[in-house]
């Protein structure tokens, strides 16, 4: 078996599935990689600049 590798998103034209990016793409501590829908969503790690805005704007809206 090939080693796992995020090339893989450029390549494949079949929907995704939870199963399929569990056996296809690598394990990361970086980006956060979730399938919604049939695609595969990649959203960066939250830093402290993005949290603080969270928790301001959850206070804001309160």
């Amino acid at each position: 078996m090939p080693p796992k590798s995020f090339d893989v998103l450029s390549h494949r034209s079949e929907a995704w599935t939870a199963s399929a990016a569990l056996d296809l793409l690598p394990e990361n501590s970086g980006p956060r990689v979730e399938v919604l829908r049939g695609c595969v969503v990649v959203t960066p790690v939250s830093s402290l600049d993005r949290r603080t805005a969270q928790r301001e704007l959850r206070y804001l809206l309160k």
